[in-house]
């Protein structure tokens, strides 16, 4: 009987023991990535008068900010799978904006925060290592912008600091140096008044635009660097009220930590306060501009993102609780131009995006609030529709330049809308269930979701959430089906940014390093999360055979497009540059003898036929010769 008894109790304790363990690890384990090995195929995609566009601005690389002058977030290079981390380089650098790609796949960036006085670094791809660099004193220059010269058809690159704008060759030679027209601001200045958010295009006057922090615009000659303007414009507005980061974001001892955590980061600081004061402007909290700017090619319109006057939200305090949306129309005056405000859209609360426009610049999308995306009629500067969103918008939304299709970044998702006119349509919400997660944590989106012709390109974390600040402990980058927003494939990623995912030559994925967020992490869990790094991280595919096969899969995906009628410019230049992206996977394989010689010659001739058929337009041509390429790589 007592046998009986002492069995029984061993068998409780063994239980609790495992039961116990069952516990902690439900309720205390790191997010875990759950089937890294995972391999989807692309849906087929229907692109309706998409298929027909004659939009030819599309890159191949980023050139701007968002890849364009319209904020569009999308490329026609694809991402392939089994992405891993290739190198970081610069990692004393706290970097927010950027990097852009030359035609060579040279990267250019402008650190925010670096233990060196540098307005640009130049980095070669293949292994991250310092070309050249640009000396000088500023608060960031934004994303560098990459220009094809139309007289030499040079590449040029234009930066410019608060007051002092540059233009160089890809080589570093100083081409012009013109003060800006702005009072260089004193060391020690706060970074978000004196930042500059980058220069960007007008091609209608051939002339370059840059947004400053405090809301002063310039103008410059693009071939001199001559100011337009016969004084800097200056946005109207006042700057925002603290951001609700001191009021519900985390006690003031996680604040401390993470402001230690970050502090050797934050080379150039005259603070030791560079999370807190960071996360209040990345929240809107006492700035006036706080996000890059677009400009329509085909008005010439500029459309920026700021605060509205005060007065606006019904109180005079000098303060403005009320975002807008400005476009300004240039035009000539006497022996200077000058800026019409030809647009002001008020809205209660802040911006947290970046205005993008649509591929025909009829559309101007811009977030309003927290929670929602306001569509404006360009021409007539009247909302049309606004959509709601479950979760706050935390980046700019990035809009198919073909479809106006448009993705946007909320806090737990991706929800791909489409513009139809005089309202939006909800296609999905993407789920990140590719974490095995422990109770109360959660997945996050981080960045501005990137197009490409394979898929909807991510960052996105998994940890817990503290009010309005997430703690991420793991970081992924992934790829969700343009049709159905599931996970098709994903990798780990190293660290966070809180700028944008940019796209260089080959299908070389940049993240740089911007870690607010994680520093949350590392200072509630110490050693147990990857100390912080600065720099540029670059990420890409090993050629193989199943990154070809996602090429040609890619392309089949939009063969039923052609009952559509003839292709237009900007899917012919897509699926061109993704036909040419597979040639260089091809071309690698074929020097580690991948497929036997007599495939290889057949691969070659159908390669050189898909080629020549879409180049002529030849849709049905085009899409039998990847079939058949389709069939030597099984």
């Amino acid at each position: 009987m007592n046998d009986g008894n002492l069995s029984r109790k061993k068998f409780l304790f063994i239980f609790s023991i495992f039961f116990g363990f069952f516990l902690l690890n439900k309720v205390f384990h790191f997010p875990k990535l759950k089937n890294e090995l995972m391999y989807a195929p692309p849906e087929k995609v229907i692109l309706g008068k998409g298929w027909k566009s004659e939009n030819e601005l599309v890159n191949k690389a980023f050139k701007a900010a968002h890849s364009d002058f319209h904020n569009s977030d999308q490329v026609t290079t694809i991402l392939g799978p089994k992405v891993g981390l290739d190198w970081i380089s610069e990692k004393d650098k706290f970097i927010v904006e950027g990097p852009t790609v030359d035609r060579n796949g040279n990267l250019y960036f402008s650190p925010l925060w670096s233990p060196e006085e540098a307005i640009l670094v130049s980095l070669e791809p293949k292994k991250g290592k310092r070309r050249w660099s640009l000396p000088g004193y500023g608060y960031g220059a934004g994303a560098p912008l990459v220009l094809t010269d139309p007289k030499s058809s040079e590449e040029i690159i234009y930066v410019s600091v608060y007051h002092k704008a540059y233009a160089l060759s890809t080589e570093g030679k100083v081409l012009w140096e013109v003060a800006t027209g702005l009072k260089e601001p004193k060391r020690g200045s706060l970074h978000r008044d004196y930042h500059c958010f980058g220069l960007n295009y007008l091609k209608k006057y051939d002339i370059l635009v840059g947004l400053m922090g405090n809301g002063h615009v310039v103008v410059l000659d693009r071939s001199t660097g001559k100011n337009l303007l016969e004084k800097p414009f200056v946005l109207p507005g006042s700057p925002s009220a603290p951001s609700a980061f001191k009021k519900k974001g985390p006690p003031k001892w996680i604040k401390d930590k993470a402001d230690k955590v970050l502090y050797p980061l934050a080379h150039g600081r005259s603070t030791n306060k560079p999370f807190s004061d960071l996360v209040d402007v990345l929240l809107g909290g006492g700035t006036k501009v706080a996000n890059y700017f677009s400009i329509d090619q085909v008005s010439g319109r500029v459309w920026a993102a700021a605060t509205a006057p005060d007065g606006v939200d019904h109180k005079i305090d000098d303060l403005s609780d009320f975002g807008a949306l400005y476009g300004l129309d240039l035009v000539k005056e006497g022996s200077f131009y000058k800026f019409n405000l030809s647009c002001e859209f008020y809205f209660p609360g802040g911006s947290g995006s970046t205005p993008a426009l649509s591929g025909d610049g009829k559309r101007v999308y811009v977030g309003t609030g927290k929670r929602s995306l306001a569509a404006l009629d360009s021409k007539l500067c009247k909302k049309v529709w606004d959509f709601k969103v479950p979760s706050q918008i935390i980046a700019s939304p990035a809009v198919d330049q073909s479809t106006q299709e448009i993705y946007i970044p909320t806090s737990f998702s991706i929800i791909k809308i489409k513009d139809l006119g005089p309202r939006p349509q909800k296609f999905w919400v993407s789920e990140f269930n590719n974490f095995k997660l422990a109770i109360f944590q959660k997945s996050f989106q981080m960045l501005t979701p990137l197009i490409t012709p394979n898929g909807i390109v991510t960052f996105f974390g998994a940890g817990y959430k503290r009010n309005i600040v997430p703690i991420p402990l793991v970081l992924g980058i992934g790829l969700l089906d343009k049709e159905s927003g599931k996970i098709r494939y994903y990798s780990k990623a190293r660290e966070e940014s809180v700028g944008i995912l940019s796209m260089g030559q080959k299908g070389a994925l940049y993240v740089t390093h911007s870690p607010v967020r994680r520093a949350v992490s590392r200072s509630l869990f110490s050693n147990f999360v990857d100390p912080l790094v600065g720099g540029i991280a670059k990420y890409s595919a090993r050629p193989s055979k199943i990154y070809l096969k996602e090429v040609v899969l890619t392309i089949l995906a939009y063969e039923k497009n052609i009952g559509a009628g003839k292709v237009g410019a900007f899917w012919r230049k897509t699926l061109l540059d993704v036909l040419e992206q597979g040639q260089e996977v091809f071309t690698a394989l074929e020097r580690d003898s991948v497929f036997p010689k007599d495939r290889l010659e057949k691969m070659k001739k159908h390669f050189k036929n898909a080629k020549v058929s879409l180049e002529e337009s030849d849709t049905l041509t085009f899409f039998s010769s990847v079939r058949k390429l389709n069939k030597q790589i099984n």
